[in-house]
């Protein structure tokens, strides 16, 4: 049985995201042999989420709550995609987070726009930046940690980060990635 990768909205998202989002995934991973579903539901946002002082929602709280609520075996991945700032632990902005032990992971596509630091709106820039940071957050589900090399796990600080980065992986996250998930099936 194949792996899957499960999309999952999360509050408001427009849906057509969600859908070039599977289909850019399920070209990226062919080579993985997984395949990618969006969950046809919206996750809502809770109350305490929303941290309106800083006027941003807590990514560490929604992602423990999908972990929680993920019913998942070993092999399967649930990527939670927010249209929101948000922030981890260290009170940082993030385009996304995940953990190394977990099957669930979040990104935030608020910051990925254009609009965001320059106001000009590029959206096939949009799009591969959500693909980019889908990736480097699905790829940490997988066991993968954080790459120097030229490599879609490689750490962004800042959008000019991401924009510099491949979509793919590097060699060596290749071939981690393809053990992970011979592992697993």
């Amino acid at each position: 049985m194949k792996t899957v990768v499960f999309i999952q909205k999360i509050g408001e998202v427009d849906t057509s995201i969600l859908i070039r989002l599977k289909k850019n995934l399920s070209w990226l991973f062919k080579k993985f042999a997984l395949k990618v579903e969006i969950i046809p539901n919206a996750y809502s946002i809770q109350g305490d989420e929303y941290l309106e002082a800083e006027r941003h929602y807590d990514g560490e709280l929604i992602l423990n709550r999908l972990e929680n609520n993920f019913k998942s075996t070993i092999k399967n991945k649930l990527l939670g995609i927010i249209d929101a700032d948000i922030k981890g632990i260290r009170k940082i902005h993030l385009f996304g987070l995940s953990n190394l032990r977990s099957s669930c992971a979040l990104i935030s596509i608020d910051r990925l726009r254009g609009s965001f630091c320059n106001g000009y709106e590029d959206q096939a820039l949009f799009e591969l930046r959500i693909l980019k940071e889908a990736t480097h957050e699905l790829g940490h589900t997988f066991g993968l940690d954080h790459c120097t090399n030229e490599c879609v796990m490689k750490y962004s600080n800042n959008l000019e980060d991401v924009d510099k980065k491949p979509k793919d992986f590097c060699q060596v996250c290749f071939q981690a990635l393809k053990k992970s998930i011979k592992t697993r099936n």
